[in-house]
């Protein structure tokens, strides 16, 4: 009671997990390990107000604190600001920044790992960066065939 704890922050992103071939939509720490926590932890003469102090301290998992453990340093207005920025422009965006695997380059072979064409070859035409995605040539019964495919159903071709 009276613990002076005024918002608890934990930013948290949607993110496309594949597994087994499904895709599902997972929430996941932008900053893995962190809390953060608006609270008056000091008193206007600078004395650490010890009742709030041990509330967060004893919370399972709360291993120790931006600034040391003995005096936790608050972050600044312009951290905060900054911590706030990100987690909007990666709620913006819906997911963090597609990475583009080092064997997808436009002309490169790829092998499908993944949906009706698995086990063939694709020579890479396209590359959508933005949504994961890339377009490939496919040579089915001797004809090439464009099929599009996202990043996770291609690998790197072994020959």
């Amino acid at each position: 009671k009276d613990i002076p704890v005024y918002e608890v922050l934990i930013p948290m992103e949607k993110v496309t997990e594949h597994k087994n071939g499904k895709a599902r939509v997972i929430n996941r720490k932008i900053f893995p390990g962190y809390v953060y926590i608006r609270m008056d932890l000091y008193f206007e003469n600078g004395d650490m107000n010890e009742k709030a102090w041990y509330f967060v301290k004893e919370v399972q998992g709360v291993i120790s604190f931006i600034g040391g453990t003995d005096r936790p340093q608050p972050l600044t207005d312009a951290e905060v600001e900054d911590l706030i920025r990100q987690t909007e422009e990666v709620a913006d965006k819906g997911s963090a920044p597609v990475k583009v695997p080092p064997y997808i380059t436009i002309g490169g072979t790829v092998r499908i790992i993944d949906g009706a064409f698995a086990n063939f070859d694709g020579v890479i035409e396209e590359i959508d960066v933005e949504h994961g995605k890339l377009k490939l040539m496919v040579s089915i019964f001797g004809r090439s065939t464009p099929v599009e495919l996202e990043f996770w159903q291609v690998g790197p071709d072994e020959e």
